[in-house]
């Protein structure tokens, strides 16, 4: 049976925080941040705030730190705060106005900056899906073994760097992207992420009009398994991320499926990214990276 963890003592909220709740499927891993999302999501901006500073200090000082690197925040797109597959909010609206607000970031539910969405979030989101809660590529540990790196770089209070700089530095250097972040990842990021480099890989690009969307997938050691990382890129700017997340090889096959491959295919914005400027239709191809 599992063991139940209360967070006790908060008498601004006015009752302890229990988790798991297997009614919501919720597991051990899920905890103590499904409880908190939870608690968070039920209160207004600056009371989903003030549970998060107070149950997360660690975090929520991180978040601070982030909030000064202005570089960082311009190395991502936009996201919907729907997802397209469950149907429905990824994370409660006040929750998500309380961390973009640590952040100092731009973003007007449901179009919201993707960096914040997908990192802090995602620890916060109480919806679940088919392929289970999105915090979970940020605590099982899947990622830091398939790419090499240290137990805990991808955790949310890494002991360097903080979780936001350390993904935003590793995807940049996926995508064999500089974003203009060489210097910030260099005094920001954990050792392991700046030491780190991509194996070459392949990239899917689909243009439509000046708009390039680029999904690349890196394979993860010891599993039949890659990361996953999509990406914008526009004339005139750095490319810019959208999101990223563990994928099976059923996902690769159909990334690489010559049906799809070529001109006047249909080019569609997926995993929930928001991305003006596309005309419907243009050219699908497999490239290598780097």
């Amino acid at each position: 049976m599992w063991a139940l963890f209360v967070i006790a003592g908060l008498d601004f909220l006015g009752a302890s925080l229990v988790c798991p709740l297997p009614d919501s499927h919720e597991r051990q891993a899920d905890c103590p941040w499904a409880a908190i999302a939870r608690s968070a999501a039920s209160e207004d901006e600056a009371g989903a705030a003030r549970v998060i500073e107070r149950l997360q200090p660690t975090l929520w000082a991180g978040m601070g730190l982030d909030g000064a690197r202005s570089d960082l925040h311009a190395a991502w797109g936009e996201s919907r705060n729907f997802d397209e597959n469950a149907h429905a909010e990824i994370i409660a609206a006040p929750v998500l106005a309380a961390l973009a607000g640590r952040l100092g970031v731009a973003g007007k539910d449901p179009h919201v900056h993707a960096g914040v969405q997908h990192t802090y979030g995602y620890l916060f989101s109480t919806l679940w899906t088919p392929f289970g809660y999105k915090r979970a590529r940020w605590l099982d540990g899947e990622l830091e073994r398939g790419l090499g790196l240290p137990a805990g770089t991808l955790r949310p209070t890494p002991t360097k760097g903080t979780l936001y700089a350390n993904v935003t530095c590793l995807l940049a250097r996926a995508t064999a992207s500089a974003m203009g972040l060489e210097h910030t990842c260099a005094t920001t990021a954990a050792p392991a992420i700046v030491a780190w480099s991509p194996p070459p890989h392949p990239r899917l690009e689909e243009t439509s009009g000046a708009v390039t969307l680029r999904s690349d997938w890196l394979p993860l050691a010891g599993a039949k398994r890659s990361l996953f990382v999509y990406s914008v890129a526009t004339p005139g700017r750095a490319p810019r991320l959208l999101t990223s997340f563990p994928v099976d090889a059923a996902f690769v096959d159909a990334l690489r499926d010559p049906k799809g491959l070529g001109e006047d295919q249909p080019i569609v914005v997926r995993y929930n990214a928001s991305v003006p400027g596309l005309k419907g239709r243009g050219r699908r191809r497999l490239v290598s990276v780097p």
